[in-house]
């Protein structure tokens, strides 16, 4: 019995280790380019790091291959696959390495987008999965069904989701939350101006407000369905 759990430890050390991503380069990119990534189907993780680089590393099916073109200042990943899909629906998990500085944007149809550790612009918009956020400035998140957590944002931070639980916190600056049938959960929030709306969940809210100028008002709003029946409009009887 000891010899032949020897002899299978031996062999399994001898298997040749699978590779952990299909896909895996780096690409060097001019200061102010901008990532633009359509993932399909399949989980986005970004992190960050002090290089002019962006490192691609990505899992999917032998049928499959990552486009990469940079032009304009923009750095396009899109899944490419042999069949005659095109790409549409191909399988890819993605963990990328991009500058701090570096502007993100990502669109998918299901897909778990975490992004960390950005001192940029990120724009996020999936209709299956959720979407976290550690940094970064001017947010745009939108999901339909998936949660979305947003931690020390900068400028203006808009979070959308439909049937999820929207959180922030450690937030300065413009702060917009929307959500149907979720919570909203508003922690350390400093804002010049703040807006929470949901339709069947709740609002809580930790922070401060602070004053735009003489003439602005800032606001906390939660907004709930009127009990009420809107009376149909009126119109006015044609003129005799």
């Amino acid at each position: 019995m000891v010899t032949l759990a020897l002899a299978g430890l031996v062999f399994a050390a001898a298997l040749p280790q699978r590779a952990e991503f299909q896909t895996d380069t780096t690409v060097t990119v001019p200061a102010g380019t901008r990532l633009s990534l359509q993932n399909v189907v399949g989980d986005v993780i970004v992190k960050t790091w002090d290089r002019p680089q962006v490192r691609i590393q990505a899992s999917h099916s032998s049928r499959s291959r990552i486009g990469v073109d940079l032009s304009e200042q923009v750095l396009r990943l899109q899944p490419r696959s042999s069949n005659q899909m095109g790409g549409w629906g191909s399988m890819v998990d993605y963990q990328l390495t991009v500058p701090t500085s570096m502007a993100i944007d990502i669109e998918g149809m299901g897909a778990d987008v975490r992004v960390e550790g950005t001192r940029a612009p990120v724009k996020v918009n999936t209709v299956e999965g959720g979407i976290t956020v550690t940094g970064g400035t001017d947010l745009v998140l939108v999901t339909v069904n998936g949660t979305i957590s947003a931690a020390g944002a900068r400028g203006r931070v808009e979070l959308r989701s439909v049937s999820e639980d929207v959180a922030a916190s450690d937030v300065i600056g413009e702060l917009t939350v929307e959500t149907v049938s979720g919570d909203i959960h508003l922690t350390r929030v400093d804002g010049r101006r703040v807006e929470a709306q949901t339709v069947s969940g709740n609002v809580t809210f930790e922070g401060a407000l602070r004053a735009m100028g003489p003439t602005a008002c800032p606001r906390t709003a939660a907004t709930l369905p009127s009990p009420f029946p809107r009376e149909p409009a009126r119109s006015s009887p044609p003129p005799s």
